[in-house]
């Protein structure tokens, strides 16, 4: 009767307590060092990774506990690239011609970003539309032959006219 007590009163509290220390230890979280997590907390947003105020770890709790719940995006903070392959555009004189275009970009304000786009997947979608467009109108003001002989021209107005597009997305252009 004595051992029952015994391991009614240390032995199960002891056990629940070292099960809720694990658990708490599984959700701690480390953000790898080529993305970052945005944690949406209550009202709060906070970025967590390297180079981010708030550090590099935080304790993910699931959305359905009271008050820490948490939710998170992770974005890349690493260059990437929107590449349009045989683009169909045309120029000054409506002459239609094919263009390949690669266009580099990293995500600058990451809390920006998040709250436009739900994954990386979604910002490169909504990224190929900003380029289609700039593409479209700046090759469509000259002609043929000054396209070809002054890429890096076109390179230089490519990247201004993205510019104010892509800070209000959170990301800005790298190279053209």
């Amino acid at each position: 009767f004595e051992t029952i007590t015994n391991l009614l009163t240390f032995g199960i509290p002891t056990i629940f307590l070292v099960s809720i220390v694990a658990w708490l230890l599984s959700l701690r979280r480390i953000v790898p060092t080529n993305v970052v997590h945005i944690v949406q907390q209550n009202k709060k947003t906070v970025s967590y990774g390297v180079g981010q105020d708030a550090g590099n770890t935080y304790y993910e709790f699931p959305k359905w506990v009271p008050v820490f719940g948490v939710d998170m995006r992770e974005l890349p903070v690493s260059n990437f690239d929107i590449t349009l392959e045989s683009y169909p555009a045309y120029d000054l004189d409506r002459v239609p011609f094919h263009v390949d275009i690669k266009a580099f970009f990293h995500i600058k304000d990451t809390n920006t970003a998040a709250a436009k786009v739900e994954d990386i997947d979604e910002l490169r979608e909504q990224l190929t539309d900003i380029v289609r467009g700039v593409v479209r109108s700046i090759l469509a003001k000259s002609n043929l032959e000054e396209i070809m002989s002054e890429r890096t021209k076109y390179a230089d107005q490519f990247t201004l006219a993205v510019k104010e597009d892509l800070k209000s997305w959170g990301v800005e252009s790298v190279k053209s």
